[in-house]
């Protein structure tokens, strides 16, 4: 580990603390976004975004926001530190990793989502997307990532359009088809269920604004926007995806199922009209996706195994010696 990825991973989670602790203890909540930490499955049975709430029932209704708040920052703290640790397997010049760790934590998934969306739960999906590729793309552990993108996915349902491809097209690289047609049975079924059942009558009653996720199906056309308005979002939205591939090219890196799993981000905008929310996410699934790519590449270059486990039985075999 380089002397500026720990300075990175020290002081990232202390100015997390520090900018929003005081405004998640300040009172300054959005009411529709604390909803969502108040819908659970034990109330409302089975629906969206329900895991949070379910797990945080049990505690009485006052500690609900000071939870939120702990989990809020914990998940953002956490991100920088995965997102750093992507950026150090990926070996990539010092200005440039300098670079990408700030355009990263510096954006609406990030630091920003302290002072301007607090509460979301699109830091908290984040993290368990990268933890499950990671786990993925270790020999042997594919259904623990799995199980963990499962919970991101009751955890938000778009998790569904810009996790669940790039998971799959990581574990159909490292991996081939077989496992990828594995881990995609659960996964389909998952949203399969969120797409069918997802909806929930007596939450949408309870929580008035909260009836648009809750009365609604999960495409939501906005046929009110104004043509310069969806222009402008799709030029920035494929700008961020053809960039991603240019990079591809430029960097001699061959295009794969990780390259091309961005592109389902544009799925993203029919789902809700959160479009500077969507261009975030989209802006990580790119910088996650080269990432890899570029981590793959350096490691076939210098012949290191692609997986821990693989590195492991590497050394022993090396430590045993030529046979005799």
């Amino acid at each position: 580990m380089t002397l500026a990825s720990r300075r990175f991973r020290v002081f990232a989670p202390l100015v997390a603390l520090v900018v929003g602790l005081p405004r998640a203890t300040s009172g300054a909540r959005s009411s529709w976004i604390l909803s969502h930490w108040e819908v659970n499955y034990l109330d409302f049975g089975f629906l969206r975004r329900g895991l949070l709430g379910t797990l945080v029932r049990p505690l009485p209704d006052a500690w609900t926001p000071v939870v939120a708040a702990l989990v809020h920052l914990s998940a953002i703290a956490l991100l920088a530190i995965l997102l750093d640790r992507w950026i150090e397997r990926a070996r990539l010049p010092s200005e440039w990793a300098g670079r990408l760790r700030l355009a990263l934590v510096v954006s609406p998934l990030a630091f920003m989502n302290l002072g301007w969306d607090w509460g979301r739960f699109d830091p908290i999906a984040f993290v368990l997307l990268l933890l499950a590729i990671d786990l993925a793309r270790e020999r042997g552990r594919a259904p623990w990532g799995v199980g963990l993108l499962l919970l991101a996915m009751l955890t938000h349902e778009a998790v569904v359009v810009w996790g669940v491809p790039l998971f799959l097209a990581a574990l159909l690289d490292r991996h081939g088809p077989r496992a990828a047609a594995v881990a995609t049975l659960p996964l389909l079924a998952l949203a399969a269920m969120l797409w069918r059942f997802g909806g929930s009558v007596l939450a949408a009653q309870r929580y008035g604004m909260g009836a648009m996720v809750w009365e609604r199906g999960v495409v939501q056309l906005h046929d009110q926007v104004d043509p310069l308005t969806w222009a402008v979002v799709v030029v920035v939205s494929l700008s961020l995806l053809v960039g991603t591939v240019a990079v591809h090219r430029a960097g001699g890196l061959r295009l794969t199922a990780v390259s091309i799993a961005p592109l389902s981000c544009l799925a993203l905008f029919p789902m809700g009209i959160d479009w500077a929310r969507w261009l975030s996410l989209t802006g990580f699934v790119c910088a996650a996706a080269l990432l890899l790519q570029v981590a793959d590449a350096r490691d076939a270059h210098a012949g290191l195994p692609s997986s821990r486990a693989d590195r492991g039985n590497r050394g022993a075999s090396d430590a045993s010696g030529p046979p005799g």
